[in-house]
């Protein structure tokens, strides 16, 4: 089979950084599994080489050339010597005459198979990030070795910059730097997964937490990740206060709060200066001067208005913002006063910042001169070697600001070794090498934080963006609403991103209007959209709402249905108790005619001496006749004055009997009709 030399490099290459990957890999899953020290992990790679190479003797910068070339991770000389002595104490090579000798048999430290499991991992990313890419740019279709350079050019972001314990900022192999392109897709590619396919998302984090295990092999002095920053202070810039105010979007606002938190983890004291206090509220102020501005369209006023944040929040954080730090764990140091034995040539340091840095106020370069002059006062001329003694660092977001100070402290003892600026990257690396397992979301923070910058427009591309959306204005091309859509609506943004990949050369007027229509049609698709959901919507409740009146007109039948039923028990029951009252009415009043009757026939068979008068009865009858003929003549004349008869009156009598029986029984005072 007959290759080209150009498809021999591009082969050649995808090898090498697809070695470079899968090493990251085993680093993430067998330090996550084994809880292994970084010396005990890189003793495993050394171990491997040593023994698929079989060199006579052992020196530790042929060791660190076999870790390149067979692992594509470079690591300082000074660490693999750690590590040959660690071997030695174990007895896997020999020391002679300040020589390293390697012995007979080596362990088996199974890389092959854990090469071969990883390898599998990653073809899962190269084939789901080619795919997305077609999404985002049809041509041209990437290959692996897109894929691998892409990811390996994202991976090279994560890096420990501006320490100079660290030999190199990175342990990934020397690469051409990837353009703006390369890093949105790879972005945007993290972002959809993030959303729609979690394990290969997890997959990626894989790879970023091997890198960032990688790191650590960059130290020369590795055992001194074990120390924590009992004794070093460390003060937030203005971006890192505003993020972890969550007012720099929710990405950068997790990170921050995940770095505080490992900081404080590791016994690290967190502040930040009153100037920066003081820059913090004025650029809070501007934000609230502007808030209904629709020309203002700063980073911060954009993550306000997609957030939700109301002007008068924005007015309680500027007057809220020491006792709000305070809450956060951050305390609000008063900036140090100068001091002429520490004082650094601000003239100099500020011609260096400004060559590297684009200020737009000259208030802000002060502020930043300030910083790291408080710095140089707080160490009081103290020589740190390591971070971790360093007594106080300045923490930024602005990569340029570390690096320029970095450059400038190589003059001074008290920044030799450590820098008076550190990013906060750099800083998150650091303290989540010395305790990983306690923040293991860290590197997914700092991922998101990291795809949430890359897919925004750099001040350069919206700059441009802005100039040739005045000038479409101005010449009547596009109205004053389409204008307001492209500069305020966030979709806007994102079609921006989508047609220009983050590059500032790629936007022409033509590409404007492009955006424009997209943006048009989606909008209109999103009313559509939201039309038919709010139909949906409305349906559905009409659904219910008949549902609701059917299950009340329901109830209300078995209401009346129960009491109807009620009704008739209780109609039952009340003519069951008048039946009963009459009844017992009738035969009180029999009873009582009988007895009358049985008394006056008495009166009238002693009255007529048909009975004896005897002893015994006779005080009776004297008794008993007078009785009677009074009640004889009483009747009469009650009769003859009311013209009433014996029947009426026991009707009446027995009306009343009947009522008081039935109120006795029912608690009711008439009878029922």
């Amino acid at each position: 089979m007959n290759m080209s030399f150009g498809q021999i490099d591009k082969d050649s290459r995808l090898v090498q950084q697809t070695l470079t990957l899968t090493s990251l890999a085993i680093l993430k899953v067998d330090i996550d599994e084994r809880h292994r020290n970084y010396i005990d992990y890189l003793a495993q790679f050394v171990l491997s080489v040593l023994a698929s190479h079989k060199p006579e003797f052992v020196t530790d910068t042929k060791v660190a050339e076999f870790l390149e070339k067979d692992f594509g991770l470079m690591v300082p000389a000074k660490a693999v010597q750690h590590v040959l002595r660690k071997l030695a104490r174990d007895g896997y090579v020999k020391k002679q005459n300040e020589v390293f000798y390697p012995a007979s048999e080596l362990p088996d430290t199974g890389i092959a198979v854990k090469r071969l499991e990883a390898a599998s991992q990653i073809q899962r990313v190269y084939d789901a990030l080619c795919q997305f890419s077609l999404s985002i740019q049809p041509d041209p279709n990437w290959s692996d070795t897109d894929a691998s350079k892409a990811i390996l050019g994202f991976l090279a972001r994560f890096t420990v910059d501006c320490l100079k314990s660290y030999v190199f900022n990175t342990a990934l192999p020397r690469i051409l730097d990837t353009g703006s392109k390369e890093l949105y897709i790879v972005s945007r590619f993290l972002q959809h997964c993030h959303e729609t396919n979690r394990p290969l998302f997890e997959d990626f984090i894989v790879l970023v937490k091997g890198q960032m295990y990688a790191n650590a092999l960059t130290c020369p002095d590795l055992e001194s990740l074990e120390k924590k920053f009992n004794h070093v202070s460390f003060y937030l810039d203005t971006p890192l206060v505003l993020s972890l105010l969550g007012l720099q979007g929710k990405g950068f606002g997790q990170a921050a709060e995940e770095l505080i938190t490992l900081l404080r983890d590791l016994k690290g004291n967190i502040g930040v200066f009153s100037h920066i206090v003081d820059e913090t509220k004025g650029v809070l102020r501007y934000a609230a001067r502007h808030f209904d501005d629709p020309q203002s369209t700063s980073r911060i006023l954009r993550e306000m208005r997609n957030s939700g944040i109301t002007l008068s929040d924005l007015l309680v954080y500027i007057d809220q913002l020491p006792e709000r730090l305070s809450s956060l764990h951050v305390r609000v140091k008063t900036t140090p006063e100068y001091v002429s034995d520490f004082q650094i040539d601000e003239t100099t340091f500020q011609g260096a910042l400004e060559d590297e840095i684009h200020y737009p106020r000259v208030h802000a370069i002060k502020n930043d001169i300030n910083s790291v002059r408080s710095i140089y006062v707080l160490r009081q001329g103290v020589s740190p070697a390591r971070l971790e003694d360093s007594v106080a660092v300045f923490v930024t977001s602005n990569t340029k600001l570390a690096k320029t100070a970095f450059e400038f402290g190589k003059t001074h003892n008290s920044s030799k070794e450590v820098s008076s600026v550190i990013t906060d990257y750099s800083l998150a690396n650091v303290a989540w090498l010395k305790a990983p397992m306690k923040r293991p979301s860290l590197p997914e923070k700092e991922t998101l934080a990291f795809c949430y910058a890359a897919l925004e427009p750099s001040k350069e591309l919206f700059r441009k963006y802005v100039e040739k959306m005045e000038l479409l204005r101005s010449t009547g091309n596009i109205s004053e609403q389409d204008h307001a859509i492209l500069r305020l609506s966030p979709l806007a943004q994102r079609e921006l991103m989508d047609l220009t990949l983050g590059d500032e050369q790629a936007l022409t007027g033509h590409g404007l209007r492009e955006i424009l229509d997209r943006v048009k049609e989606s909008l209109v698709s999103d009313q559509k959209i939201l039309a038919a959901a709010d139909r949906a919507i409305f349906e559905g409740q009409l659904t219910n709402a008949n549902l609701s009146i059917e299950a009340q007109d329901k109830a209300l039948q078995e209401a009346d249905d129960e009491k109807q039923r009620l009704l008739e028990d209780q109609r039952s029951i009340v003519l069951t108790a008048s039946r009963r009252a009459k009844f017992f009415s009738k035969v009180f009043t029999g009873s009582v005619m009988a007895f009358f009757s049985v008394l006056l026939l008495s009166g009238s068979i002693v009255g007529a001496g048909l009975i004896p008068d005897t002893d015994s009865i006779a005080p009776v009858i004297k008794t008993l006749l007078p009785i009677l003929a009074c009640i004889s003549v009483g009747w009469g004349w009650y009769s003859w004055l009311t013209g009433k008869t014996v029947r009426e009156v026991t009707q009446k009598i027995e009306y009343s009997v009947t009522l008081w029986i039935y109120s006795w029984l029912t608690g009711q005072p008439t009878l029922p009709d």
